[in-house]
């Protein structure tokens, strides 16, 4: 009975203790949840307060909220994360000196959490906004990168290019890494090449642990390529593999600069195998291999190339223009014009595919249709070249059409007045108008 007695009061203990650390659990589970309760609708709040804030009475009231809710969570010493907030509550009552002494407790200084707003505003597609909360940013420290890097953001995708390049400019200069690529790669946008070169070298050089180094390597290969600076680019991309070795782009880049050194296709074709296998969308590589196999005139090599390349992007026009030549210079006149027509009919003001279609009615020796056509492509061409004119004057010339061709022969004299073929055709052109008048 005794033992029966003591094992009630060990049970009715238990059931003491248990209740009370329910009752404890409950307490700190209410006291917590009220405390995130209040820090959340004060981060509500100042997520609420427009910038630059006006003292009007419907922010200010909104910002004093805020800050009572606010500065209740602060008093725990750890909750450091609602002092940033708790700032701008303050700020936006004209607080300022207060703001910053708030800010002064974090690890960040006053302008690097205005650009971290700033930063939160350009996210939801605020960018009036966020914009001014970066200037703001730079008043405070005009040497702020991040803020000139988010500047910079605004006014690309704002089709500003300008405005983010001498914006991004500034936030390199002031050390903000993530600007670097942002910045050549508007440059190189601009066939500015050597400059983003230049900010890619020296990004490569200065920041050794970036996580995106990747990206540089590839920017510079690309640039090294479309300077036809074959030798450093194969170089450069050479070390560049040795950081990134499965890299397929800088594989693609690899084996076209190679061949341009070595006029070796079978390495080139190796490589860029290599980076067909490694890549999820080779379509690039099928378009070099194209290339090259034009640059070395076989030509229905070239068109199968570029045909594997449309299958993965079948809107690139200058591939499709591309594979329509293939198609000419091997002799496939009739898959030739109808590639240029289809492209004209979905690109009605591209001249490259109007002088493509003329050169095939000159291989068909249809001369009815050749002069127009040819005339068509250089009025919508913004610039015609000196070998737009010459293949005009020609065309012209043998659809015994010499009126244009003179023309056409003049014009080149305008831009080379010593081109010795055009000086020649010019005579001659003059010299058939005479006979005709005679």
């Amino acid at each position: 009975m005794k033992s029966q007695n003591q094992a009630l009061r060990i049970l009715h203990h238990k059931r003491l203790w248990l209740l009370l650390l329910s009752l404890m659990i409950a307490v700190f589970h209410n006291t917590t949840m009220v405390r995130l309760g209040r820090t959340n609708i004060g981060l509500v709040l100042v997520n609420q307060l427009p910038f630059p804030v006006s003292l009007s009475e419907k922010p200010l009231n909104t910002a004093l909220q805020a800050e009572r809710l606010l500065k209740t969570a602060s008093d725990d010493a750890e909750n450091q994360s609602v002092w940033p907030a708790l700032g701008f509550a303050l700020w936006a009552q004209g607080k300022e000196q207060e703001a910053l002494s708030i800010w002064e407790k974090t690890s960040l200084s006053p302008a690097q959490i205005f650009v971290s707003r700033g930063d939160y505003a350009r996210f939801f597609n605020q960018k009036e906004k966020a914009r001014k909360i970066y200037d703001a940013a730079l008043r405070l420290d005009p040497t702020e990168g991040s803020a000139w890097y988010g500047i910079g953001m605004i006014e690309k995708t704002s089709g500003r290019t300008n405005e983010a390049i001498n914006a991004f400019q500034k936030a390199w200069e002031w050390g903000n890494v993530n600007s670097a690529h942002q910045l050549a790669s508007l440059l190189r946008d601009q066939q500015n090449y050597e400059a983003a070169i230049d900010i890619w070298q020296q990004a490569l050089a200065s920041y050794p642990a970036y996580p995106y180094r990747q990206r540089w390597w590839r920017g510079l290969s690309n640039s090294y390529h479309a300077t036809a600076q074959w030798e450093l680019g194969v170089q450069q991309t050479q070390k560049a593999l040795k950081e990134f070795p499965d890299d397929p782009q800088l594989y693609t880049e690899l084996g076209f600069m190679l061949y341009k050194v070595t006029g070796d296709t079978g390495i080139a074709q190796e490589i860029l195998q290599r980076a067909i296998e490694l890549s999820n969308n080779p379509a690039y590589a099928y378009s070099l291999l194209g290339n090259i196999m034009t640059q070395e005139e076989r030509y229905q090599e070239a068109y199968t190339w570029y045909d594997k390349a449309l299958e993965l992007q079948p809107d690139k026009l200058s591939w499709q223009i591309a594979q329509a030549h293939a198609a000419r210079a091997s002799g496939e006149l009739v898959t030739a014009q109808t590639e240029f027509e289809e492209i004209i009919e979905q690109h009605p003001n591209f001249a490259a595919a109007y002088y493509g279609l003329a050169l095939v009615y000159q291989l068909q020796e249809d001369w009815e249709n050749a002069a127009p056509t040819i005339t068509q492509a250089l009025e919508l061409s913004p610039v015609p070249t000196t070998t737009n004119y010459l293949k005009a004057g020609e065309i012209y010339e043998q659809a015994i059409d010499y009126e244009n061709a003179l023309w056409a022969y003049q014009q080149i004299l305008m831009l080379e007045p010593t081109n010795r073929l055009a000086l020649e055709k010019t005579h001659f052109i003059q010299t058939k108008l005479r006979e005709n008048k005679e």
